[in-house]
């Protein structure tokens, strides 16, 4: 079954792991973070750049504020 499984596309697995077996898909199973990006929109990726800026002033620690340059990127 997860050599068929694995034939399919990713949207494909997550749907039949999620209707038949009322879960997620397992952990060897999930695409790399790249490939589930590529998925996603353009302004859904504008969206992912600017939460990770966040994520990394807000570490604690982080006395480094982003600099123009990647503030610029998140808003392409």
């Amino acid at each position: 079954m997860s050599s068929l499984l694995a034939q399919l596309p990713f949207e494909a697995q997550a749907r039949f792991y999620s209707l038949v077996l009322g879960g997620s898909l397992p952990p060897a199973a999930v695409p790399p973070l790249e490939v589930q990006v590529e998925s996603l929109s353009r302004e859904e990726k504008r969206e992912l750049i600017k939460s990770l800026v966040d994520a990394i002033v807000r570490e604690p620690g982080s006395e480094q504020k982003p600099t123009q340059k990647v503030r610029d990127l998140a808003t392409l």
